[in-house]
């Protein structure tokens, strides 16, 4: 498990990229586990893209999540046909 997060004394909107992400420890090359399980924290929502850079490549909008939300993307849609297990690439997390 990794987690991700921001120090409010210094910004109130952070902004996660892949390799953001993958520097945290995750692995998203695809050969191994991916993301599949958001938690957020209780002050904050979470936007989360399919691009590697706040970009979505297949999902017409980003997912968000609200505050203190846990969530199993491999049972929320992400296509017709897929989830959004392991197709999490970039996140924005804003302090609310």
């Amino acid at each position: 498990m990794a987690f991700t997060c921001g120090d409010k004394s210094e910004a109130k909107t952070w902004k996660f990229e892949l390799m953001d992400i993958i520097e945290q420890g995750f692995n998203i090359d695809g050969t191994h586990f991916g993301i599949k399980y958001i938690q957020s924290g209780r002050k904050v929502k979470l936007m989360v893209f399919d691009g590697p850079k706040l970009n979505n490549i297949l999902a017409a909008e980003p997912l968000s999540i609200g505050p203190h939300e846990v969530l199993d993307l491999s049972i929320v849609k992400y296509t017709d046909t897929e989830y959004w297990a392991n197709n999490a690439k970039s996140f924005q997390l804003v302090e609310i």
